[in-house]
């Protein structure tokens, strides 16, 4: 019987516009990968949801109708994980993330936040703020009309009109920004970071894409990137996460979009591998690597002595296999992943003093000699990392 229990709320159809197979899909195939790893995962409309049908304290969501998210706020007041926190989900509306990214000076376009029924003519021509973006405010976007691109400031006062007679009352006003459009996923503490251009890729919500035109692949800092995104999960308190961003001429990156748990439907078809590969799963491909290659090895090594003499410099597969071993508590996780500078360290000294029989097992008859004292160091190597972390890191 599995000891973690997991709700999983699916996010409404409305709120999933152009989207309503793909965030299904991801979403299904986290709750798979779930259940792989043991936990029971039960999966709840959002409608289940806000009616009480859920009694987990691990909930993983995709909610975004304003009754889920106060629901989450209060689960998680009274203690229960959740993911995304209903306080970030809350966060990605659009007021609240231009207020937030732009206090926290995260690289933004200039923006004014007004109310729909204002004449904003004369501020956009002073700000010289056109052509311009005009965004729904106060809650996530459900249609195509939600964000609209203004060419000039009679088309933003029109605009602005529309959103009214709507029955929208706020909208975000951004300056729209030259320069090559690129979306982005990512999961908070994690080294899962992907990017790419969606007009390359024909990859389009509303058909907005086609304002900036093809990327010119212009230059700019992935690593910048990445810490720019990983601030802004931070302050808006989403670890699951896409956007979109502006690469300047001059390689400068500005945020124009922040989202809670996006579709990741460009990359859904190779997701389910790169969740597949969890611990477990390397350290069982690493061990049988290691045995193949030992026994392989070890006979490769016997033939080339015949024409190269006793453990020749062109025969590695020794090394490799030694190398190996000392990286599996980096495979496993006992060790942080910045270890692996120690793990070579480690394995290269016992691999040239040879201390501690080492130097005994060079004597073995034929490749054995040459696989086994390598093997050893390995090991030693792997138990004074594990041995490290025990007894001073942890």
């Amino acid at each position: 019987m599995a000891e973690t229990k997991i709700a999983g709320v699916m996010r409404a159809g409305a709120y999933s516009p152009n989207h309503i197979g793909n965030d299904a899909a991801i979403f299904n195939v986290v709750a798979e990968q779930l259940r792989k790893r043991g936990c029971e995962v039960n999966i709840y409309s959002e409608e289940q949801f806000i009616a009480g049908a859920a009694q987990e304290r691990i909930i993983i969501n995709m909610c975004r109708e304003a009754r889920s998210v106060a629901l989450l706020q209060r689960l998680e007041d009274e203690g229960a994980l959740v993911i995304n926190s209903g306080y970030g989900i809350e966060n990605c509306t659009r007021e609240r993330m231009t207020r937030i990214l732009l206090g926290s000076n995260i690289p933004y376009p200039e923006s004014i936040i007004v109310n729909t029924d204002q004449a904003i003519r004369e501020r956009l021509d002073s700000t010289r703020m056109s052509p311009c973006w005009i965004k729904k405010a106060e809650s996530h976007s459900m249609h195509k009309e939600d964000v609209s691109y203004a060419r000039h400031t009679e088309e933003a006062q029109e605009v602005l009109q529309e959103y009214f007679l709507r029955g929208i009352k706020r909208a975000v006003i951004n300056r729209h920004l030259s320069g090559d459009l690129i979306k982005f996923y990512g999961v908070a503490d994690s080294p899962f970071f992907y990017w790419f251009y969606p007009l390359q890729e024909a990859h389009s919500k509303y058909g907005a894409e086609t304002i900036n035109g093809m990327p010119a692949n212009l230059p700019f800092s992935v690593e910048k990137l990445r810490a720019i995104c990983a601030k802004c999960s931070e302050v808006l308190d989403v670890k699951i996460y896409g956007g979109d961003c502006i690469v300047s001429p001059e390689g400068d990156i500005r945020i124009i979009d922040f989202n809670d748990w996006p579709s990741f439907a460009p990359i859904l078809a190779w997701l389910p591998l790169y969740l597949w590969a969890s611990a477990s799963v390397t350290i069982a491909a690493t061990a049988i690597a290691i045995v193949v290659f030992t026994i392989l090895g070890t006979w490769a090594s016997s033939v080339s002595e015949r024409y190269w003499g006793p453990d020749p410099v062109v025969a590695c597969v020794d090394e490799t296999v030694g190398q190996w071993i000392s990286l599996l508590p980096v495979v496993a996780g006992v060790a942080p992943w910045w270890e692996i500078a120690v793990s070579l360290a480690l394995f290269r000294f016992f691999d040239i003093v040879k201390p501690l029989g080492i130097r005994a097992m060079e004597r073995l008859p034929r490749g054995y000699g040459m696989m086994a004292d390598d093997i050893l160091a390995g090991l030693y190597s792997a138990a004074i990392l594990i041995g490290l972390n025990i007894l001073i890191l942890r």
